[in-house]
């Protein structure tokens, strides 16, 4: 942050003008803090400056949580927000009680936690909040509103850790920095290095293996969430702390390492007392004595949880359909393949269905285009209820789904996609504007017996061809596979 100074754009505008106005508040106040570092600020200058931030977030917070309520944004997300505005203020209160009246120290806290927070907050809740506002103004119902804003946030996912990168880069405390930094930290005053290891949830840790005396950074209780005057630091505590299916694979990191006498670094979850869970990245070099006996073990662990949760969103934003909720093409195949080498190597049967909505585009014409998204919507809901949760669902295309059914074949194929089809011509779907409409599937049906090998692109093509069939002979019907020649689709 050169000169103090937290640089607005227009990536940070979330297109609600009464919230970016408020925004632009908090950066001034940002700024004024900026300017009391540079100018040595006083006592008096900084509790006047945390007076005038209390009182926006109390504004601020009021006003968005009014915003929320009025717009009808999802109870589930307008609880989330509430508990950012929550950890916002204890937050604040924490940094200055951890300062103990040394102003400098304070002030640099907050500004580090003001910066990080308000490009977390803008880019991540408050865009979803003005994504999922927006949808609503202009008509969009209730669950796709909500399911526009996920897909909002996970698409800015990148954007959110470019711009957390540069602050941090202008802060002078990315990882990168702080690691190669690390021995001339070690040096510096306890005060600024337990600073620099909170500001990279960073913390170190020493194992005298002489006297089996293990030794942890405040930070590293922060991150396993340990008091240290009731627990102290053990490797059991250590061990209690790891998630119970990662237990293992650590501990042989670390015998391998101690083995080999080779560092070594490897990320894993920890399990917390109510059930949450952790990711860290641990690093771990050993020391030994001239006749090659570990004298002692130094490590760090640094909380990667944030960004452990948004690589998992983005392989989400991967396998998932924004629309519907189903796995999308690649990830069907993906996991089609998988049960197809299943299949195979048991000699099981299975079959694939191809279903595809009759006359969609007249129901896209004469309702719009909203009509047609709940139709889709509708149909993978009942799919999902009809089905069984071993079959594989997907949307592969615009308005066709496919449907994979696991040590299903012959007769009880067919009795599954015809119950499929009649249930899903039971449905009615109520407009916004009132209407109501019918919708029918035509289903494809390739059945494979598990006598041979079988191969995904065969079925689905199949399964293609009766769908086909099934549109040619008057809709809303089921056609099985039949090892000849189909006549072409209709236009």
């Amino acid at each position: 942050m050169k000169n103090s100074t937290f640089k607005w754009n227009a990536k940070y505008e979330t297109g609600l003008a009464e919230v970016d106005a408020q925004h632009k508040s908090l950066v001034d106040l940002i700024n004024h803090l900026g300017e009391l570092r540079a100018s040595g600020g006083s006592v008096a200058d900084v509790t006047a400056a945390l007076g005038a931030l209390a009182d926006y977030a109390k504004y601020h917070f009021s006003a968005e949580d009014a915003l929320m309520q009025s717009a009808g944004i999802s109870a589930e997300h307008t609880a989330a927000h509430r508990r950012e505005h929550d950890q916002f203020l204890d937050q604040i209160n924490q940094i200055v009680e951890e300062a103990q009246g040394d102003v400098m120290l304070a002030i640099d806290r907050l500004l580090r936690y003001l910066v990080k927070w308000l490009a977390f907050h803008i880019l991540g809740q408050d865009t979803e909040m003005a994504v999922e506002i927006a949808a609503l103004q202009r008509g969009a119902a209730p669950e796709a509103a909500r399911n526009e804003a996920r897909e909002q946030v996970l698409r800015g996912t990148e954007v959110l850790f470019d711009a957390l990168n540069v602050l941090y880069d202008d802060l002078g405390a990315s990882y990168v920095e702080l690691s190669r930094a690390y021995a001339q930290l070690q040096q510096s005053s306890e005060s600024r290095l337990k600073e620099a290891q909170r500001l990279a949830h960073l913390g170190s840790w020493e194992l005298d293996l002489t006297k089996n005396l293990l030794t942890w950074s405040d930070e590293i209780y922060r991150i396993f969430e340990i008091d240290p005057e009731r627990f102290g630091a053990s490797y059991e505590a250590f061990l209690n702390a790891i998630h119970p299916e990662d237990r293992a694979k650590v501990n042989q990191a670390y015998q391998d390492s101690l083995r080999t006498r080779q560092p070594y670094e490897i990320t894993h979850r920890l399990l917390m007392a109510d059930g949450r869970v952790k990711h860290v990245h641990e690093r771990c070099k050993t020391d030994y004595d001239t006749a090659g006996q570990p004298l002692r073990s130094l490590g760090t662990v640094q909380d990667v949880t944030l960004q452990a949760q948004a690589e998992e969103a983005l392989r989400a934003q991967a396998q998932v359909d924004y629309l519907t909720g189903l796995a999308n093409r690649r990830h069907f195949i993906e996991h089609g393949e998988e049960e197809i080498a299943r299949t195979t190597r048991y000699r099981r049967p299975l079959s694939l269905l191809m279903l595809d909505i009759d006359h969609f585009k007249a129901i896209n014409d004469t309702h719009g285009h909203q009509a047609g998204d709940a139709a889709l919507q509708m149909l993978a809901a009942h799919c999902r209820d009809a089905l069984r949760e071993i079959d594989i669902i997907g949307r592969i295309g615009g308005e066709e789904f496919a449907i994979i059914l696991p040590e299903t074949a012959g007769a009880g194929a067919s009795l599954v996609a015809e119950r499929l089809r009649a249930s899903i011509a039971r449905q009615i779907m109520p407009t916004e504007k009132g209407a109501a409409v019918n919708m029918t599937v035509s289903i494809g049906l390739a059945i494979h017996a598990g006598d041979d090998a079988a191969r995904l692109d065969d079925l689905l093509k199949q399964a293609d061809l009766a769908l086909y069939q099934a549109k040619r002979d008057g809709r809303n019907r089921v056609c099985v596979f039949a090892d000849k020649e189909a006549p072409p689709p209709l236009a």
